[in-house]
């Protein structure tokens, strides 16, 4: 019974180390070009990121049931700007892409009514990954 117990115990420590695994590798898919970072946002905070080229700013959240919408504002350092709505959808890995190039920023997640988290990335010049 003992030992029952001890391959039941092995095999469940074995399932949530991998499970663990694939969740951290498939955050890192999400973006396929380009150095990147993430950041969390309360509706009308700001970021610097990718070494203070780029400021990301999360504008408004309406959550929905299903679908949120999301607006953000990209500027760069040279006073050039992006805003726009975005559209997340619950369960998928991340929102469509808000372009100011060579940056793109998509939401990752909306846990709350007023904030959600961002990755913003520095694409190759005319990359427009999905």
């Amino acid at each position: 019974m003992l030992r029952v117990r001890h391959v039941w115990v092995c095999a469940l420590t074995i399932t949530l180390v991998t499970s663990c695994g694939i969740r951290q590798n498939e955050r890192s898919d999400r973006v396929r070009s380009g150095p990147s970072e993430e950041v969390f946002l309360r509706e009308g905070q700001s970021a610097s990121l990718l070494e203070n080229q780029v400021s990301v700013t999360l504008v408004d959240v309406e959550p929905g049931n299903r679908i949120a919408e999301v607006t953000i504002r990209l500027a760069t350092s040279d006073g050039t700007s992006n805003v726009g709505t975005v559209e997340v959808v619950r369960n998928q890995n991340f929102s469509e892409a808000l372009r100011l190039e060579p940056y793109a920023a998509r939401v990752v997640e909306y846990p709350g009514v007023d904030s959600a988290t961002l990755v913003v990335t520095r694409e190759a010049p005319g990359a427009a990954p999905d």
